[in-house]
């Protein structure tokens, strides 16, 4: 596939999109509750998967946002896949 733009052209390698180094997460949707009710104040934890979806190792970063990160800690933020990343949510920073 071709594409052609203002600053030039594009070349998309349909065929073999599928060796591509491109990563996913095992999860979509990651929901955290307290477990011991809206006054626990508290960490709570909970650990992702980062695959490549084409096989092999594949460099990653998670992006975070300085306004949304307050109270949200992952680690780590960067790696090689496959890699299991923590996240951790201070409930207390959430009223």
């Amino acid at each position: 596939m071709y594409s052609v733009s203002d600053s030039g052209v594009t070349v998309f390698p349909i065929g073999s999109l599928g060796q591509a180094h491109r990563v996913s997460a095992s999860q979509e949707d990651v929901v955290f509750q307290a477990s011991g009710g809206i006054c626990d104040r508290k960490v709570i934890s909970h650990e992702i998967d980062i695959v490549s979806t084409g096989g092999g190792a594949t460099d990653f970063t998670l992006p975070l946002s300085t306004t949304a990160a307050q109270g949200v800690v992952i680690t780590p933020v960067s790696g090689t896949t496959p890699a299991r990343v923590r996240i951790d949510v201070d409930s207390s920073v959430f009223p």
